[in-house]
């Protein structure tokens, strides 16, 4: 039951990563209710939307690799620690928490690129 735990701390960012490479190798093309980064400002025109696309890509790609390393790294130290049970459990849970922010992250730094880039009508700034 124990290694659920230690896999289960590790779901979360090996996703993120293969989406990061997923949307890094082939990003969402054309303009679409369904996939990738979807946000008014993004769907201003084919150019914000290729933006957003290539930064979510490699923002997930770095965010799910981080959480991927600091998850192992808890692994281990709670695999040497011997912690079972309950505590393990408190101690996922947490973690799994932190590593939900990844679609906050993701969002907040491919909409700050957006408005650096771009004008309210997706024109690139001079």
């Amino acid at each position: 039951m124990n290694i659920l735990g230690y896999i289960s701390n590790m779901g979360i960012p090996v996703i993120l990563f293969v989406i990061g490479i997923f949307f890094t190798v082939k990003p969402a093309t054309k303009i679409n209710n369904l996939s990738g980064h979807r946000t008014k400002y993004s769907k201003l025109n084919q150019q914000t939307w290729d933006y957003a696309q290539r930064t979510m890509g490699k923002t997930y790609l770095i965010v799910g690799a981080i959480y991927t390393i600091i998850s192992a790294v808890v692994n281990i130290m709670l695999f040497k620690q011997g912690i079972k049970g309950d505590e393990l459990w408190l101690t996922v849970g947490v973690v799994v928490l932190v590593q939900c922010t990844a679609p906050l992250i993701e969002y907040v730094i491919v909409e700050n690129g957006l408005k650096r880039k771009f004008d309210e009508n997706g024109n690139i700034r001079k």
